[in-house]
């Protein structure tokens, strides 16, 4: 790669320069090498094939950063998320977080205990996102505060 900061085929001298400083920083990590360096191989004019030989990388990733070497915007290197969105967000979570520190009753049903069925159909009626009653329960896990016992000798007395 070349370090030179001449014009490239899609990025300006100062766009190269930039994604350059941000290779020397000592934490980068791997997966965000490779997306700049694929975007520094596309503006030199290297082929996908040889960008994918160079950095084995597999073509729909090569292909992905050559589109944004070739659109100029180069900020979104950092703005991609890495693996499958979520399908809950905070708002999510906070509902959920209410419904099971209150009775199933406050809500109209005639059960005294949430279960993750119950939890995920009530959800998915406010929300319209289906989660399965397993990850309902981890998600439910992780909310609730651990309850902490006393096992010592004085606390039985």
């Amino acid at each position: 790669m070349s370090t030179s900061s001449s014009t490239g085929k899609y990025l300006s001298p100062s766009q190269r320069q930039q994604l350059l400083e941000i290779l020397t920083e000592p934490n980068i990590p791997d997966i965000d090498r490779k997306r700049i360096q694929i975007i520094l191989f596309a503006d030199e004019g290297k082929s996908q094939a040889d960008i994918r030989k160079l950095l084995d990388c597999t073509a729909a990733t090569a292909s992905k950063w050559i589109l944004i070497a070739e659109s100029g915007k180069i900020d979104r290197w950092q703005k991609y998320r890495r693996g499958r969105p979520p399908k809950i967000d905070q708002t999510y979570l906070d509902r959920l977080r209410e419904l099971i520190s209150k009775s199933p009753r406050d809500f109209g049903y005639s059960f005294k205990r949430w279960s993750g069925v119950w939890l995920a159909q009530h959800l998915e009626k406010e929300f319209g996102v289906a989660l399965t009653p397993t990850h309902i329960n981890r998600l439910r896990k992780q909310l609730q505060p651990i309850r902490i016992i006393d096992l010592s000798p004085s606390a039985k007395a």
